[in-house]
């Protein structure tokens, strides 16, 4: 009769998780790992094939968690535009090595659920601010990098934004876009 896994892949991808949230992801290896777990390096081989495996896996994981976060601030009640941009700015803040390992150390590939995010958006800044599609996909844009601009430097250290700050920050940034683009659509 095979013994029973008593160490699952699950389990390994939340220590690896909260590994990467302590340490970073240049810190993540089978023994790192298994130290975490109290365990050999072998349940880890038996989960997988190999680290890269591993990693694959442990970034679609990260990936899940950052859409989670996102997702469930922008339900929040208030502005759409303010909470989507300060929950990125804020996991940048709070999970610093994840938002390293995402943005950071991945190539970026814009997965199906990143662009069902973006398209959402980008129809709410349509219908909201009455704009063209491709008027509403380069508010969008710009907002969206602004906003990494600052979450890259609360990141890096070069700058510590407060909340307030950052809100400030935000909300100037819209009333230039909102202007911009309302003088191009005769809104303004």
């Amino acid at each position: 009769m095979p013994v029973k896994k008593t160490i699952t892949k699950n389990m390994i991808i939340d220590k690896a998780i909260s590994l990467i949230e302590k340490e970073g992801i240049d810190k993540v290896n089978a023994r790192s790992i298994a130290k975490e777990l109290k365990c050999s390096t072998q349940p880890i081989y038996l989960s997988f094939q190999n680290m890269e495996e591993l990693k694959k896996e442990l970034l679609q994981e990260v990936w899940n968690r950052y859409f989670q976060y996102i997702n469930s601030s922008i339900q929040k009640e208030g502005s759409l535009y303010m909470n989507s941009l300060t929950s990125y700015i804020n996991f940048a803040r709070n999970h610093k090595h994840l938002f390293e390992l995402l943005f950071f150390k991945t190539k970026y590939v814009r997965s199906q659920e990143a662009i069902k995010h973006e398209e959402s958006i980008i129809l709410k800044i349509m219908k909201h601010g009455n704009y063209s599609y491709q008027d509403a996909k380069l508010f969008y844009l710009q907002s969206f990098l602004f906003t990494h601009g600052i979450a890259c430097n609360i990141v890096t250290g070069f700058s510590e934004y407060t909340e307030k700050e950052v809100n400030e920050l935000l909300l100037e940034n819209f009333k230039t876009l909102k202007n911009q683009y309302g003088k191009k659509n005769g809104s303004n």
